[in-house]
């Protein structure tokens, strides 16, 4: 459990949030394959709509997000709009509303779970801490070289 701040002061404080390993299920909209994305140490809202990641902790976990539309770009490739999971060699294209990119997903059933390619997009370890200087320092690091 953790308390959680907004970036705005003047939303609440939440008070004893659970954080869970929670997954979401993918139907692809071109091969018809399902997928299960297993999400690591998140906050669980249960009254929330959409689930949100901090870019930080999937680029941790090596899976790429191309979020640019394929209509803005002036080379159209396999890699325009999608999260792409190099380990699994799994693309998922993107869609989008209005200006937000999305996947659509759904609360996986049990046989879902047990039967369906897991695809992680956080680590389960080491514990995510958000206030841990190390990035800032290696960011440092680099932007001196």
């Amino acid at each position: 459990m953790v308390d959680v701040s907004a970036f705005l002061s003047t939303f609440d404080q939440a008070q004893s949030v659970p954080i869970v390993s929670a997954a979401l299920a993918l139907d692809h909209p071109y091969t018809y394959e399902t997928f299960i994305l297993v999400i690591h140490q998140a906050l669980h809202f249960p009254t929330m709509e959409h689930a949100l990641l901090n870019p930080n902790r999937r680029q941790l976990n090596d899976v790429e997000v191309n979020d640019c539309p394929r209509f803005l770009s002036e080379k159209l490739t396999e890699l325009l709009h999608l999260i792409y999971f190099p380990k699994d060699n799994v693309r998922l294209p993107l869609s989008l509303d209005g200006v937000i990119s999305y996947l659509s997903v759904h609360k996986p059933s049990a046989e879902e779970f047990r039967n369906f390619h897991k695809l992680n997009l956080t680590y389960e370890s080491p514990i995510w801490d958000p206030y841990l200087t190390d990035f800032s320092r290696q960011e440092k690091f680099t932007n001196s070289k």
